[in-house]
């Protein structure tokens, strides 16, 4: 097979064709196909081969379905795959970053959704049969094709997928399309596997068999770049268009706004509008035309947008006002126009303010001091020497509330409410052609005063002396210098009256705060500086240096007009640190810039936040003991498992075992060890919160002697342990396994307080506490006492600690050494117990507890061991338990009592047994902790079925059972690990009170 042309071959082949073309031949030939060329027809030859190459450009995308008509489905098809395969090699540099394919195209998919090729996915990926199935949401050549009603495939998109599995698999592959976004499908989507098909084979066959195809494909071609060039020309003058009314429209001398009908609000302006009307363009966009409209009532206005709406035009003159107040005369041209199918009003606003002015300054001087005397704000009036009215203007007449008629007949007396007859004779006398300037007061004719500021100055006229009265009413602004004088007043209530301390500050050149030039006393007396020995500081006179804030950020914020707030730390005169917070902000104080800062004294919630996060610290602790209580509940409950089979076994091996074999003596420690593991793990039980106190009258001295037994196991050697116990000690109600824990965790806490050796001293005796001796303990009532005292010269505690160091979670111990609840658990217990506990402690010397335990009159409960015949009996008993170990010893302790049972590790068929025979047992003793069934559920069924049957509970520890005992139906409890003794005298109690029961 002959070796097709490459893409680069293609294209020169291409430009020979066009050069022949120019140069006029009629015929050309490419890869030996002859294309015609006609001048007439205007057919041209290829520029680029790839027709889809022009899909990007945005200005072609709209003669794109021209293109696939006019070149065919499947030639346009092709070129686009051809131009899809282009990027393969630059997508592929992203793809083989990663090791698995998959990876690599999730990278490159995502790169395409920025870019707006879609949502790409490989759906399937075989790498034995060399197959991928991609889907693609949202492509943009599907949503294109599908906004023209057209369909010829997504090319670009199928090029890509197969020229990434061509690199994949190393060998050429073809995409096939099955699903079609422009078909109304909501994806497209491509099966790719590898193919003999090539890109350039199927455009030459195209080229080689379908001459329709050359000759149709160059009159496109032709026709595309003629109708490109056209738009391209009509692109550039539509610019230069746009151009030059920009110009215009921003540079020229009238203001220009494009108003929007129906808000009435500006669309677009130029600056000149800014200019005329004093207006920031963001100040002048939030206005409407009504805003600045100072002539014309609404109802006016609206006539003018009819006439525009019914004629499309409209002129006329009206008054606009200035942000500043002031009032323009402004010549408005309207034209109705549209922009992008909206109609808006086209306005031009010429200013002719100086135009009108200039014309009225050149009219005939006597009409411009009549006007200026009409029109003056002020009012103006000429005396005789006899003070009557020579003339006067309107305004002067309207200022005393006469007619201009009755005003010509008054004397000056008349209206001036200040002076009498006498006293305004003798000052008209006195002006001359100096003058005078003063206020009065003047009385109108409705009986209302006003306040008027006078200028007067004497002239003679025709002989006779005339007295020029300019009278401007001052009322308004005597009320507003005493709305001033009252405002200043109330500001300086609020100033001194709030409650927070506030400064006033001199402002920088670049708004930083200068010196402090007003303070409040709420600033005087949280700094505790005078007024005085403030004004005058530097802000940072008063700022501690560890807390300087960003003065940039403070400036950049002040300059933009916005208020900052932050906080700071203040130095007060004493040297105190105070947290403060401040919220800063410019404002016109004295008729200048100014900084107000108001500070507010934030040290009861910098206190309440560290109290806060104390707490929290303290939740985090007590959810961490919680957990390490679960955890605990959780070993005790596996541990009491394996000791009571360890417990069981060495008393069933002590039952074989003759009283002078060597390996008794084994067996007895076994059982005793194992009665000690019991109350070790009774202590944890207690810890983990599933125990209650079980307080009996006790002697605790072999409590005591046990625990330090135990302590020194754990303590260093270089501590000596000295113990003062006396063997004669009076009773107290108390939990055995709680003393011991108060006496471990004291004497590990003195462990800690001896890292390089020392004593520990525990001391146990009788104490009598008179009436004579309780003001050294006034909480104590006189009577007899159990003393325990544990001491130790360690480093002891500071005075400032000793009050806390009951608190829960407060610790002086470095990480890892304490987790602050030993002597919180001490206290708790202590408490329970209705004891009294005390501390005292010196540096370097040591601390002393003393523990106070009332003694009770009760004669102490001895678990002792007994040689009594254990009780025993012939009834059948089921017993249940899922821990097969403990099945078979029970089973066995049970037997050798003389019991028959039967024994299942799973409750549900023990409870089908039970239902299948009832009648035929005495007893059920069930574990609590099963699967699938717990014992309480167990029990419940039981008695369902036969209420007359007693249970017995077995557990090592179960809140259900420790909080809710009563509700549940069991007849006894048998708390693990169980001696052989405790089992044999609860189920012969049991089984005797269902007996007596049934007598009854």
């Amino acid at each position: 097979m002959a070796r097709k042309p490459t893409y680069e071959e293609l294209e020169l082949r291409i430009e020979a064709l066009e050069k022949e073309a120019v140069t006029g031949a009629d015929r050309a030939k490419v890869s030996g196909i002859n294309i015609r060329w006609n001048p007439n027809e205007g057919s041209c030859t290829f520029e680029e081969l790839p027709v889809a190459m022009m899909w990007v450009d945005t200005t072609l995308a709209g003669l794109m379905s021209g293109v696939q008509s006019m070149v065919g489905t499947e030639r346009f098809s092709l070129a686009l795959q051809s131009e899809g395969r282009k990027s393969v090699e630059d997508d592929w540099k992203v793809i083989s970053q990663f090791s698995d394919f998959e990876e690599g195209f999730k990278a490159i998919a995502n790169i395409a959704a920025v870019a707006g090729w879609g949502d790409w996915k490989l759906i399937s990926f075989d790498k034995n049969k060399q197959e991928c199935h991609f889907r693609v949401k949202n492509s943009w050549e599907g949503r294109y094709q599908k906004s023209l009603g057209v369909c010829w495939g997504s090319g670009m998109l199928a090029g890509k997928m197969a020229g990434y599995c061509s690199k994949l698999f190393r060998t050429n592959c073809w995409a096939k399309q099955t699903r079609f976004i422009a078909d109304e499908d909501d994806v497209d989507e491509f099966i790719v596997r590898p193919s003999e098909r090539l890109i350039e084979d199927e455009i030459e066959n195209l080229l080689l068999t379908d001459e329709a195809t050359r000759a149709d494909m160059a009159v496109a071609l032709q026709k595309l770049r003629k109708e490109f060039n056209e738009r391209k020309q009509a692109e550039k003058e539509l610019r230069e268009s746009e151009e030059r009314y920009r110009t215009f429209f921003e540079q020229g001398p009238d203001g220009t706004v494009v108003l929007d009908p129906k808000t009435a609000k500006p669309i677009e302006f130029n600056d000149q509008v800014c200019r005329q009307l004093g207006y920031s363009r963001e100040e002048f966009a939030r206005l409407r035309v009504f805003d600045i409209e100072a002539m014309e009532s609404a109802k006016e206005t609206r006539g003018h947008i009819q006439k525009v709406l019914s004629e499309g035009h409209d002129e006329f003159e009206t008054l606009h006002r200035t942000k500043q107040g002031e009032i323009r005369q402004v010549y408005v041209i309207v034209r109705l126009i549209k922009i992008n199918g909206v109609s808006v009003y086209h306005c031009i606003w010429r200013d002719v303010t100086e135009r009108k002015q200039l014309k009225e300054a050149l009219r005939d001087d006597a009409v411009r001091w009549r006007i200026l005397v009409e029109q003056s704000k002020d009012g103006i009036v000429v005396l005789d020497e006899n003070g009557r009215v020579y003339e006067s203007n309107q305004k002067f007449a309207d200022m005393l509330g006469y007619s201009m008629e009755e005003t010509h007949k008054l004397h000056v007396w008349d209206w001036n409410a200040q002076w009498t007859k006498k006293e305004l004779v003798e000052i008209i006398k006195a002006i001359d052609e100096t003058g005078d300037h003063f206020e009065t007061r003047y009385l109108r004719k409705d009986g209302t005063l006003l306040d008027v500021e006078i200028s007067t100055n004497g002239a003679v006229y025709k002989g006779q002396k005339l007295i020029f009265c300019v009278c401007r009413d001052i009322t308004e602004r005597k009320q507003a210098e005493k709305a001033l004088r009252d405002s200043e007043s109330r500001y300086s209530a609020l100033f001194n009256g709030i409650t927070d301390a506030v400064f006033v500050h001199h402002i920088t050149e670049d708004l930083a705060p200068g010196k402090i030039i007003d303070v409040n006393h709420v600033a005087c007396n949280m700094l505790g500086y005078t007024k005085d020995e403030l004004i005058g500081m530097e802000i940072g006179d008063i700022d501690a240096p560890e807390s300087a804030v960003d003065v940039h950020h403070v400036v950049e914020n002040l300059k933009a007009g916005r208020s900052v707030l932050f906080e700071q730390v203040h130095v007060a005169k004493d040297g105190r640190r105070i947290p403060v917070e401040v919220h800063t902000q410019t404002f016109e104080y004295k008729d200048r810039l100014a900084i107000l800062s108001t500070v507010r004294d934030i040290t009861d919630r910098k206190l309440a936040e560290e109290e806060k996060m104390r707490l929290e610290e303290q939740l985090q602790q007590a959810q961490k003991m919680e957990a390490i209580g679960t955890l605990a509940g959780g070993i005790a409950h596996d541990f009491n498992n394996m000791l009571g089979i360890i417990l069981g076994n060495a008393e069933l091996a002590l039952d074989d075992v003759p009283e002078r074999n060597p390996a008794r003596y084994n067996l007895e420690e076994v059982r005793t060890a194992s009665i000690r593991a019991k109350d070790v793990v009774k202590q944890l039980m207690s810890f983990a919160r599933k125990t209650g106190l079980d307080k009996k009258p006790t002697k605790i001295t072999p409590i005591v002697k046990e625990s330090l037994r135990m302590l020194r196991a754990t303590i260093p050697t270089s501590i000596d342990i000295r113990q003062h116990i006396s063997d004669d000690i009076d009773t107290i109600l108390a939990d055995p396994t709680q003393i011991n824990q108060v006496l471990i965790n004291l004497c590990t806490n003195a462990h800690h307080a001896l890292p390089d050796g020392g004593v520990i001293d525990v001391t146990l005796e009788n104490m009598f506490i008179d009436e004579n001796h309780t003001f050294e303990h006034p909480e104590m009532t006189p009577g007899r006492y159990v003393h325990l005292i544990v001491s130790d010269t360690g480093h002891g505690i500071p005075k400032g600690n000793v009050d806390q160091i009951f608190d829960p979670y407060f610790t002086t111990k470095n990480v890892g050494k304490g987790s602050g609840m030993g002597l919180a658990v001490v206290h708790g217990i202590i408490k329970d117990h209705g004891a009294i506990m005390k501390v005292e402690s010196e540096i370097r010397k040591g601390t002393t507890f003393d523990i106070f335990f009332p003694v009770i009159e009760q004669e102490a409960i001895v678990d002792t061991a007994t040689d009594e015949e254990l009780p025993v009996g012939d009834e059948k008993i089921l017993f249940v338990d899922d821990e097969k170990s403990i099945v078979s010893l029970v089973k066995t302790l049970l037997k050798r009592l003389g019991y028959q049972v039967e024994a299942k590790t799973n409750p549900v068929k023990a409870l089908e047994v039970f239902s299948a025979k009832p009648d035929q047992f005495d007893l059920v003793i069930t574990d609590m902790t099963m699967p699938y069934m717990t014992g309480d559920k167990l029990a419940h069924a039981v008695k369902e079925i036969r209420s007359d049957v007693p249970v017995i509970l077995c557990t090592g520890f179960s809140e259900k059972v420790d909080t809710h005992k009563e509700d549940l139906e069991i007849d006894g409890f048998l708390m693990k690990p169980f001696e052989k003794a405790k089992l044999a005298i609860t189920v012969r109690r049991v089984l005797d009170e269902v007996i007596d029961t049934n007598q009854k």
